[in-house]
């Protein structure tokens, strides 16, 4: 969790995560990210075929409501 607020106080070097790196981070599978993303659990841009998670999005997954 440190490890994406301390991103978050940078100058964002990855503004967007796959839904791959988003599993590495939060500990998920990456079948479980694609659920969240269908259910509108956890916002996403499609960009062509794939999907790329705001890191801002991720953090505030992690920070809970």
């Amino acid at each position: 969790m440190s490890r994406i607020l301390n991103m978050e106080k940078q100058a964002d070097p990855l503004p967007f995560l796959t839904p791959g790196q988003a599993a590495k981070l939060l500990n998920l599978p990456t079948h479980r990210i694609h659920h969240l993303i269908y259910s509108k659990k956890l916002p996403a841009l499609k960009v062509g075929t794939q999907w790329r998670i705001p890191t801002s999005e991720v953090t505030k997954f992690i920070q809970g409501p």
